[in-house]
């Protein structure tokens, strides 16, 4: 992430993130019937929509982001956390069809890589073993 926008766009992730980790994200995941079945997608859905649909990880001066996501969500045992857990192989999946530039298939892999961020950012804070 280069540039001061991309730096705005991580903060608001990051408070996203922030905001499911307090119960907020619940709140809203009920508001939305077509994510009601995924705890933390109505906050992502929420950045998203606050960013007018910008893409994070595959915006312009994001480089590489998707794919050093993948690889520490990848080696999260090392975090004592199960890597599993983080759907690697299917985000591999739809990062490699997102970067092909389908517009469905960039919002997809948007989502779950969010989604898997914002797993594992609690996960880092409360191990979901114990």
């Amino acid at each position: 992430m280069n540039s001061f926008r991309d730096l705005r766009a991580a903060t608001a992730l990051c408070l996203a993130t922030a905001l499911a980790l307090a119960g907020s994200a619940p709140a809203i995941a009920r508001n939305s019937r077509a994510l009601a079945s995924a705890p933390d997608t109505g906050g992502i859905q929420a950045f998203y929509r606050a960013r007018g649909g910008t893409p994070l990880w595959f915006g312009l001066s994001s480089g590489n982001a998707a794919q050093q996501l993948m690889q520490q969500l990848g080696t999260a045992g090392a975090d004592n956390l199960d890597a599993n857990r983080y759907h690697v192989r299917a985000l591999a999946k739809v990062v490699q069809a997102a970067s092909r530039g389908d517009p469905i298939a960039v919002q997809r892999a948007e989502t779950m890589l969010s989604t898997e961020f914002t797993t594992y950012a609690r996960d880092l804070r409360h191990d979901p073993r114990g």
